[in-house]
């Protein structure tokens, strides 16, 4: 008779020692080391942190916290703060990226149209989905909750494919209202 694949639980991983070898660009790895201690600390897990990679260690068993760090880290690695990135404990938080470069070859015109002058744009789409944006050479990232987050992406390919700033702020006021009303 043949033996059955043995499905885990977790309770079975709870008697193991967790880790995973994650890599990112330089840059992230340098915003990693930075909060190092706080993530260490927060999410009860052990980094070991290398030139472009790093791998995560969870001696306690906290399943729960492994799983959420990586996309914790990932989210410290595009720029966002410890603190935001923290969000993403909370099973209604995501965080999603978008490729500006698919709205033109032109990147750093999209960038500054997303943005806006001094950082308003940027802002005011935050401020209106309740959500936290940071801006890559290449990506757009924003973390907050799904279909705050579905809001935000919407409004910056509308400004990314060139509408005008005021309609896409009427737009997502618009249907701010509407999702209320649902």
């Amino acid at each position: 008779m043949l033996d059955e694949k043995r499905k885990f639980s977790v309770k079975d991983l709870k008697d193991q020692v967790l880790s995973k070898q994650l890599y990112f660009p330089r840059e992230g790895i340098e915003r990693i080391r930075n909060a190092k201690d706080f993530i260490e600390d927060t999410l009860n897990v052990r980094l070991e942190i290398g030139e472009r990679e790093l791998k995560i260690i969870s001696d306690k068993k906290e399943i729960e916290d492994f799983l959420q760090g990586e996309s914790i880290l990932k989210a410290l690695s595009l720029g966002f703060s410890p603190t935001t990135s923290l969000k993403l404990r909370n099973p209604e938080y995501d965080l999603q990226q978008m490729d500006i470069k698919k709205y033109g070859q032109d990147v750093r015109r999209i960038k500054g149209r997303i943005i806006g002058r001094e950082g308003k744009t940027k802002e005011k789409i935050e401020k209106i989905t309740n959500t936290s944006i940071v801006i890559t050479k290449r990506r757009v990232a924003v973390i907050g909750r799904f279909s705050n987050i579905e809001l935000a992406l919407k409004a910056i390919q509308k400004i990314a494919s060139g509408q005008r700033h005021q309609t896409v702020y009427r737009w997502l006021n618009n249907e701010k209202r509407r999702l209320r009303w649902e």
